[in-house]
């Protein structure tokens, strides 16, 4: 699993870092960012919805 897929992560909460892969996750402390493209096992991981999944991809596209 990607943290880019969890409802976790959160890129708006990353600011600037999140144009480079790194977004805040809701289930770390305040200044924790992860990679949203790295392959990991988290006990955490709730799937995002279709929609906001939907979203993400538009916007990743776009700024990567």
């Amino acid at each position: 699993m990607k943290c880019f897929d969890c409802a976790h992560a959160s890129a708006r909460k990353a600011g600037k870092l999140a144009l480079s892969g790194f977004w805040a996750c809701d289930r770390r402390s305040t200044g924790h960012y992860v990679s949203v493209e790295y392959e990991r096992r988290c006990r955490d991981h709730a799937a995002v919805d279709a929609d906001k999944l939907a979203a993400r991809v538009d916007w990743w596209e776009k700024v990567k």
